[in-house]
């Protein structure tokens, strides 16, 4: 259950960043 957890973790991290990326710039307010 954990290595499975682990492995979707990691393929998806690359565009969980970019998502934060994006809503820091969309949404600064946010991050504030």
């Amino acid at each position: 259950m954990s290595q499975d957890y682990i492995i979707a973790d990691l393929a998806l991290a690359p565009w969980g960043q970019k998502e934060i990326k994006i809503a820091e710039t969309e949404m600064p307010g946010l991050m504030a």
